[in-house]
Formats: C-alpha cells, structure tokens, sequence
C-alpha cells in the first residue's frame, strides 16, 4: 500500500510541476521574466526535492538502527535460549548416566545373589 501511495506522491509532484512550467510559459511577461521565475521555481523544487530525500535518507537509516537493535536482541535471547538448553541436556544426560549406574549396581548384585543361591545348591 505504500509503493502505491509513493506512486501517487510522485506523480502529483511531476503534474505540479508541469502545470507550474505550463503556466509560466503562458503568462504574459518578457522571456527574460519568464525564464527566471522558472529558474526560481526550479530551485525551490531542488530544494524542496532535496529536503524531501533527505528526510527519507534519515527515516531509512532509523529504520535500519530499529532492526539492527532488534536483530542484537534477538540474537541474545536466543544464545540464552541456548544456554538453558545446553544446561537442561547437561542436566538430562547426568541423570540418566546416575540411574544407568543404579541399574548396572542393581542387576550386577542380582546376579551375585543368584549365583550364592545357586553355589548352595
């Protein structure tokens, strides 16, 4: 919607423009009148042009600091994220190396006792 209202900002600015140079060229002064009124118009739309461009310029480069800031934020939520994760599969994978110990103890006694029952058989 945006590309559309810019369209629509630059074609009213050239029909200004050409009426404005349309009705110098019409009305009735020396050609020496004429062609300094069009000089002059013709600065202060540079000028005003320059302005303009100069104010997207600045409009571009926040827009590019908001997203950078935004990208910086981002990025460290998302180290963090990370880091819980990494801490969290440290956490798991401790766990699960404690109750794998438990189990081997468990199963090697199981199997002492089973081979005391049998030697007094």
């Amino acid at each position: 919607m945006a590309h559309k209202k810019g369209h629509f900002k630059v074609g009213l600015l050239i029909g200004a423009i050409a009426g404005l140079v349309a009705g110098l060229l019409t009305a009735p002064k020396s050609g020496k009148d004429t062609r300094d009124d069009i000089k002059n118009k013709a600065t202060d739309v540079k000028d005003d042009l320059h302005s303009k461009f100069k104010d997207m310029r600045g409009k571009g480069e926040d827009f590019a600091d908001d997203a950078s800031d935004k990208l910086d934020d981002a990025r460290g939520q998302a180290e963090e994220f990370a880091k819980d994760a990494k801490k969290k599969a440290s956490d798991v994978a401790d766990d699960l190396k404690d109750r794998t110990d438990m189990a081997a103890d468990k199963t090697k006694d199981a199997i002492d006792e089973a081979k005391k029952r049998i030697a007094k058989k």
